[in-house]
């Protein structure tokens, strides 16, 4: 018996998210370049979420209960690191998703949602998850199909 197909919806979702959050970093990365001069703390600043820096002050805010300053490079990296999480998170909601049977469309594309954003934060981990992503579907898949060809 099918179930609902929450999960696998739930999967596209969160792996167009973090596919969203790495490609806005990734075209950051090149359009600032390593070196941002502080375009992204000014941003914050204008929204007043940050103190204004003094004048004499590099392009750095360090926080009081944080142990490394708050620079354009470590904010993109923070964002890069929590589209990777909602990558791994589209991953195994695809792999659930399987797991419970739900339809094969949604789990399909939550798969590789999540598989494309953990691409952009990493090409590595993105082909390795590709890849035991890949084998944990057909295992389970393999499973079902000996589970129904015994049951008959």
């Amino acid at each position: 018996m099918r179930s609902p197909a929450t999960s696998g919806v739930s999967a596209i979702v969160i792996g167009i998210l973090s596919m969203i959050v790495g490609s806005t970093v990734r075209h950051y990365e090149t359009l600032l370049g390593t070196d941002a001069g502080g375009y992204l703390l000014r941003a914050l600043d204008r929204l007043g979420l940050v103190r204004v820096a003094p004048a004499e002050a590099g392009v750095e805010w360090s926080p009081s209960g944080l142990f490394f300053p708050l620079t354009d490079a470590n904010v993109l990296r923070g964002f890069l690191i929590y589209g990777a999480y909602l990558a791994l998170a589209s991953l195994l909601l695809a792999i659930w998703a399987e797991y419970c049977r739900e339809e094969n469309l949604y789990l399909s594309a939550g798969f590789m949602c999540g598989a494309g954003g953990l691409y952009l934060a990493s090409p590595l981990f993105g082909i390795v998850a590709i890849s035991l992503g890949a084998a944990t579907l057909l295992v389970l898949q393999k499973r079902r199909r000996h589970e129904h060809s015994t049951s008959r």
